[in-house]
């Protein structure tokens, strides 16, 4: 009996000594178990694309506004930095300095980045409207119709949708762009010449002309408006280089465009809302316009119908190289992404 206690407690001196050496190493192993946790977690928390946008400040680029609003950027992994521009032709030119990496825009400043064979792909349309694009002009300069126009001080953004609707406008009404005198402005500056009376009219998008239209009255402003005349699609666009390098991250980013639309379109009152605050525009106001807007991400062969019937329009207008003929469309618009997420809303070859 007394050599089996003497036996029990050598053993237990053992198992003891034994455990005292293991501890530092199991808390060791403990200590890296959880530092390398924390690691996973960090580096769970820091592997967001970071991606640049360029969006134009308008009601066409409310998905863009949605998207950083409700989280959804976050959602697919992209940490964003918003731009804000007050063109699309605008964020087009910041696209293709490379200070941005995805932009909304309109299809007119694709059809002259075209001509010249720049590097931008369309990746969606994400909205459409017909109403949206006016001609706000001054009744106490002599205009109270559209044929008043001719001869008149007439701005718009070169390169824009805003030219080629105002070449639509006055064609409709037997006016060429020789009729009038024409002066190229940014949106922004328009409403105040107009206010000075330094121009007699200008031809933009809203909210630009509403701005104008509040300061001046019915006394002094007129608008005029042709929803007949043109659909304006507004696209989803980015280089074609970053479109090769970086497929994940256009389609992340096109998944978190169509989760902004099914929001605007369910939740319309919520939208308007967001859409007010960013362009900085009364809620009045954008629900009044809310309806001449469409949003539908999609690549239908509108688009490309509508960059060579502008293409075309151009060449006429005089205002495209004269040396350079209509490219083909097709390779600036890049449907592999799209057709990728969701591919029933590409209907286009």
């Amino acid at each position: 009996m007394h050599c089996l206690m003497e036996l029990i407690g050598s053993f237990r001196s053992s198992l003891a000594h034994s455990f005292a050496n293991l501890a530092p190493t199991l808390f060791i192993l403990v200590i890296l178990g959880t530092q390398t946790s924390c690691e996973r977690q960090h580096s769970s928390e820091s592997a967001a694309t970071k991606v640049v946008t360029a969006a134009a400040i308008n009601a066409y680029s409310g998905p863009f506004y949605i998207a950083a609003e409700k989280g959804f950027w976050k959602a697919e992994g992209l940490d964003v930095t918003e731009k804000y521009f007050a063109s699309g032709r605008m964020c087009l030119d910041a696209l293709l300095a490379g200070s941005a990496d995805i932009i909304t825009v309109a299809e007119t400043p694709i059809v002259f980045a075209g001509f010249s064979g720049q590097n931008v792909v369309v990746v969606s349309t994400i909205s459409s409207a017909k109403n949206d694009i006016k001609v706000i002009a001054r009744k106490d300069h002599g205009i109270n119709k559209p044929e008043d126009l001719r001869g008149k001080k007439v701005a718009m953004l070169f390169g824009a949708t805003s030219e080629y609707f105002a070449g639509l406008f006055l064609n409709a009404y037997g006016i060429s762009f020789k009729d009038i005198n024409r002066v190229n402005l940014n949106p922004s500056d328009m409403p105040v010449a107009l206010i000075k009376g330094d121009i007699d009219a200008y031809v933009i998008w809203e909210p630009f002309v509403y701005n104008a239209y509040q300061k001046l009255g019915d006394e002094k402003a007129i608008r005029f408006m042709r929803g007949d005349l043109y659909t304006l699609p507004f696209n989803m666009a980015v280089r074609k280089d970053f479109a090769e390098r970086n497929p994940d991250t256009v389609e992340r980013a096109l998944r978190a465009v169509i989760k902004a639309n099914e929001f605007i379109n369910k939740h319309p009152d919520d939208a308007i809302s967001i859409v007010s605050k960013r362009i900085g525009t009364d809620e009045r106001v954008v629900k009044a316009i809310w309806s001449d807007y469409e949003f539908n991400v999609e690549l239908s062969p509108l688009l490309l119908d509508a960059l060579q019937r502008e293409a075309k329009w151009a060449k006429e207008a005089g205002i495209a190289p004269a040396t350079v003929a209509i490219p083909d469309y097709k390779v600036f618009i890049d449907a592999r992404h799209l057709k990728k997420v969701a591919p029933s809303k590409v209907s286009m070859e």
